[in-house]
This record gives C-alpha cells, structure tokens and sequence, in this order.
C-alpha cells in the first residue's frame, strides 16, 4: 500500500454498498500426546466462519522421534487455507 500511496496511484473505490467490513468466527484446538518415553504425537485443528467467504477447515498431524539424547527426527502433514483479502 506504502508504494501505492508514494506513486499518486489510489486504490479502487469500493463498489456501491460495500463497507469493506467482513465478520468473522474462528476456533483452534491442538493436542500433544506421548506414546511413549521416546515419541509423541501432535494433532492440531482450526476453524474458521467468515460472512463472505463460508467455512474453512484445516488441520496438522506430526509425530516426534527422539532415539538417542542428540538426534531428533520430526515429520508432520497439514493442510492450510489463505484468507482473501478485501478487494472487491
């Protein structure tokens, strides 16, 4: 937005009846659960309602291995989402 505003350029004006304004809801869960003395297992959730855009769901699952006291292996798999930006 910074070189936008150096430029002289302005952003587009909303249309007609737009404020611009989203309402939004979310909610997050995450859970580490030991297996054993030496791996665990994470598990994490996240829910997100918007008015524009509807229901997006994502979710993490990785797992910890510790074989020795310097070795560390981790590997994990998740989904995302990107939240839209305002434009219209």
């Amino acid at each position: 937005m910074t070189a936008v505003v150096r430029s002289g350029l302005r952003p587009p004006a909303l249309p007609r009846g737009k404020t611009g304004e989203r309402d939004t809801a979310g909610a997050f869960a995450e859970a580490s659960l030991p297996l054993a003395d030496t791996v665990d297992v994470r598990a994490a959730a996240r829910a997100d309602e918007s008015d524009d855009v509807g229901g997006l769901r994502a979710w993490r699952l990785g797992a910890e291995y510790r074989p020795s006291d310097i070795v560390t292996l981790r590997g994990w798999g998740r989904t995302y989402f990107v939240t839209l930006n305002m434009r219209f």
